[in-house]
C-alpha cells in the first residue's frame, strides 16, 4: 500500500497498482522457493531468519535514498541493520528447545535431559533426533515424534540376552509390517508410505517372498535422522530389494503405473498439516486402483488426539472405496486399517510370518508373539462396522475434509477415541455377541506387547487368584486385584449378609470384569454359582438376584435369559440405576435383542433402556449400537415392503 501511494503521488496512474501487485506476487513465489529449497538448508533456520532480516532492511534502504532525508535515514537504517546482524550472531537458538514440543506439552526441563545426536532444517521440516540418558531415541519433524526406539531393541542378541516386552512405538513399527504379510504371505511388490524409522520397510523385507519394497518419503532429511536407528533398521537401507524415493506419496502414486501387492501407508498424525489427504476417500481410491489382484492395503491410524466420530469418518471413506477390511490395535493408542483390493480378505497366516527366520532373529530381544495374541489384536471387521459407519453421512474426503477441519481441534482438547479401544476388552464384549465370535479363557503368564488391551485383561485374568509369586514386570495394581479376589473370598464365607446388597454387587462385578477380561461368550460358572448362592441364602433382595441373572446371561450369551432379568430390573417401582449401570443394562438389554432378531424387540429394548444410558452418544459403543438398531429397522421394512418392478406404475 505505500509503494502504491507513492507511485500514484509522482502521477504513475492506476496501472502502478497492477505493477506493485504482480511484483509482489512474484516476489513472494520467488521467496518461498528460495528460501525453502535453497536458503533453509544451507543456512538453517537461525541464518535464514538473520538472512530474511539483512534484505528487509537493506531493501528499505534503498528505498530511502530515493527520500529527501535520505541521508539522515540511511544513518537510522545502517544502525538497525548493525543491531540485526549483531543480534542473529549473538542469541543463541537452543534446539534442544526448538524441537522439544512442548505445544503437546512437553516440559523444557526433560527437553534439556536430552541430547540431539541429529539435526536438520529440511526442505519441508526440520528433523531431529533426540536421545535421553538412557539410550532412548527418537524421531521428530518440527517437534512432533514420529518414531522411538529403545537402546535395548538396537543391540545384538547375546546367549544372555533376557527378553522383554515390546513396548511403546516398537510395537506399532514391528506390527504394521507384520499384519500386512499375515494378509498376503504370497509376497510380489510392496509400497511403503513414509519411512519414520525404517523399521516397518525393515521388517517387511524380512518375507523373501516381497521381490521389491519401495519406501517413498518427502523429506530428504529423515533419511539421515533415521541412520541412527541401526541396527534395527538395516534392510532398508542395505537390501538390494529395498529401494527409497524422496517424493510426495499422492505425487508419487498419481505418477506410478504399477500394480502393488502391498501397500503400508504409515503418514504422521492427522492434525499435522497435510497428512490428512492421506485419509480421503478420494486416496483411497487411487490406492485400491493400484492394487493387483488380491492385494492389501494396510495404513496406520491414531486414536489419541482425535475422537470417535472422527475414526469413524476415516472408516466410512474406506468402507466406500474397499470391499472388504478389518481394524486392528496395534498400540495402546493405534490401529491399523487392512484393506483388500478385490472380494473378502482371507483369515491372516500368523504362522507363516512367525516361521520367517529373519523375523525371527528380528525379534530376539522380546517376549515370543503367537498366533493367538496376535489374532487378539483384532478389534472389528467390515460387517461389524458396517451399520455405525451408514451413520456418519459424509465420509471424510478431499471435498469434505473432516478430519483436517477438525484434529487440530481435537488435539487441543485432549481427545481420544476411547470408544473405539474399548472393543478390545469391554467385558459386555458386543463386538464379539454380535458377530457371534466367542473367545474362550488364555493362560498368559508373560505379557508380550504393552497397552494391548484384550491380552492385557487375559494377564490380569491369569495371575488374579494365583498362588505364586507374582511377575516382577506386573503392575503394583495387581496386587489390588489379588486383594479384591481374597476379599471376595472372605465375604462368601461369612454367615451374615451384607448390611448394603448395593456395595456387595459392585465388588462381584469388580472381581468378575477381571475373571472373565478378555474373553466373550465363557461364564466363570464357579464364581456365578457361589454368588448366586450367597445371595438366595441370605435371602438378598430380588433386585441383586435379577442383577446376578442379568449378569450371567449377558456373558453366557442366554438372550432370553438376559431379557428375563432386565424386564425384572425396570419393572414398576424398582430404582434400577441404583442396583446396575445403565449403560451396561441398555447394552445387554439391545445385544440380546439384535441376537434374537426381533426387529420389534430390538425398538422396544432400545426405547425402555436409552434413557437410563450414561455413555456420550458420540462414543462408538453408541453409535455402534445405534447403526445395529437402525439396520435391524431397516431390514424389517424392506422384508415387509414388496419391490415394485421397473415401470410399474
Amino acid at each position: 500500500p505505500l509503494l502504491t501511494r507513492a507511485l500514484l503521488a509522482r502521477g504513475d496512474g492506476e496501472a502502478a497498482i497492477g505493477r506493485v501487485y504482480a511484483v509482489n506476487t512474484l516476489g513472494s513465489i520467488i521467496g518461498a522457493v528460495v528460501a525453502s529449497l535453497i536458503l533453509l538448508p544451507l543456512l538453517g533456520l537461525k541464518g535464514l531468519a538473520v538472512a530474511a532480516g539483512i534484505i528487509d532492511i537493506g531493501v528499505g534502504m534503498v528505498l530511502l535514498r530515493a527520500t529527501s532525508a535520505g541521508s539522515r535515514a540511511m544513518r537510522g537504517a545502517a544502525v538497525a541493520l548493525v543491531t540485526v546482524v549483531v543480534i542473529g550472531v549473538v542469541t543463541p537458538l537452543d534446539r534442544t528447545v526448538l524441537v522439544s514440543g512442548v505445544f503437546r506439552g512437553a516440559s523444557l526441563d526433560v527437553a534439556r535431559s536430552v541430547t540431539l545426536p541429529f539435526y536438520a532444517d529440511g526442505r519441508t521440516a526440520t528433523v531431529s533426533l533426540s536421545e535421553s540418558p538412557d539410550g532412548f531415541r527418537v524421531l521428530a519433524t518440527n517437534g512432533k515424534a514420529d518414531a522411538s526406539l529403545t537402546a535395548f531393541a538396537r543391540q545384538a542378541c547375546t546367549d544372555s540376552t533376557v527378553r522383554r516386552r515390546i513396548e511403546g512405538d516398537q510395537v506399532t513399527q514391528l506390527l504394521l509390517g507384520m499384519i500386512p504379510m499375515a494378509y498376503h504371505p504370497q509376497g510380489g511388490r510392496a509400497a511403503v508410505i513414509g519411512l519414520g524409522s525404517g523399521v516397518t520397510s525393515h521388517i517387511l523385507l524380512a518375507s523373501p517372498a516381497l521381490r521389491k519394497v519401495v519406501t517413498v518419503e518427502i523429506e530428504p532429511q529423515m533419511l539421515a535422522a533415521a541412520q541412527f536407528f541401526r541396527p534395527a533398521n538395516r534392510r532398508t537401507f542395505d537390501a538390494a530389494r529395498s529401494t527409497i524415493v524422496l517424493e510426495d506419496a499422492k505425487a508419487y502414486f498419481a505418477a506410478s503405473n504399477r500394480r502393488w501387492d502391498l501397500i503400508v501407508s504409515e503418514p504422521s498424525n492427522p492434525w499435522v498439516s497435510g497428512v490428512s489427504g492421506l485419509f480421503t476417500v478420494e486416496f483411497y481410491r487411487r490406492i485400491r486402483g493400484q492394487l493387483a489382484p488380491g492385494g492389501v492395503f494396510a495404513q496406520w491410524l491414531q486414536t489419541y488426539e482425535l475422537d470417535d466420530d472422527l475414526v469413524l469418518s476415516v472408516l466410512a471413506a474406506a468402507h466406500e472405496v474397499f470391499p472388504d477390511y478389518r481394524v486392528h490395535q496395534v498400540g495402546a493408542g493405534d490401529l491399523v486399517l487392512v484393506a483388500s483390493a478385490e472380494g473378502p480378505l482371507p483369515d491372516p497366516d500368523w504362522p507363516s510370518v512367525l516361521s520367517l527366520p529373519a523375523l525371527d532373529r528380528d525379534l530376539c530381544h522380546y517376549v515370543p508373539l503367537t498366533p493367538g495374541v496376535l489374532d487378539a489384536t483384532l478389534l472389528a471387521d467390515r460387517r461389524l462396522l458396517a451399520p455405525a459407519v451408514a451413520l456418519v453421512g459424509q465420509p471424510n474426503s478431499d471435498f469434505y475434509p473432516t478430519l483436517d477441519l477438525q484434529a487440530e481441534r481435537r488435539r487441543f482438547e485432549r481427545r481420544a477415541a476411547v470408544g473405539m479401544m474399548s472393543l478390545g476388552d469391554d467385558w459386555l464384549n458386543a463386538v464379539h455377541a454380535l458377530t457371534r465370535t466367542p473367545i474362550a479363557p488364555r493362560e498368559a503368564e508373560q505379557l508380550t506387547m504393552l497397552g494391548m488391551r484384550r491380552e492385557s485383561a487375559q494377564w490380569r485374568r491369569t495371575w488374579q487368584r494365583r498362588d505364586a509369586a507374582l511377575p516382577a514386570d506386573a503392575p503394583g495394581f495387581f496386587n489390588d486385584l489379588r486383594y479384591e479376589a481374597l476379599s471376595w473370598d472372605a465375604v462368601l464365607a461369612h454367615d451374615t449378609p451384607p448390611a448394603d446388597w448395593r456395595p456387595w454387587l459392585a465388588q462381584f462385578q469388580r472381581v468378575v470384569q477381571t475373571r472373565e477380561g478378555g474373553t466373550a461368550g465363557w461364564v466363570d460358572t464357579t464364581l456365578a454359582t457361589d454368588a448366586m448362592g450367597f445371595a438366595v441364602r441370605h435371602a438378598a433382595p430380588p433386585e441383586v438376584l435379577a442383577v446376578l441373572t442379568f449378569r450371567r446371561a449377558v456373558q453366557s450369551w442366554d438372550d432370553v435369559g438376559v431379557l428375563r432379568a432386565a424386564g425384572r430390573l425396570i419393572a414398576p417401582g424398582v430404582r434400577t440405576l441404583e442396583w446396575i449401570g445403565g449403560d451396561e443394562l441398555h447394552d445387554g438389554a439391545v445385544v440380546a435383542a439384535l441376537r434374537l432378531g426381533d426387529p420389534a424387540e430390538v425398538a422396544a429394548w432400545n426405547r425402555r433402556t436409552v434413557p437410563m444410558a450414561q455413555r456420550p452418544p458420540g462414543d462408538f459403543r453408541s453409535r455402534l449400537l445405534a447403526g445395529w438398531i437402525r439396520a435391524a429397522g431397516s431390514d424389517a421394512r424392506s422384508a415387509t415392503v414388496p419391490t415394485v418392478p421397473a415401470g410399474s406404475p
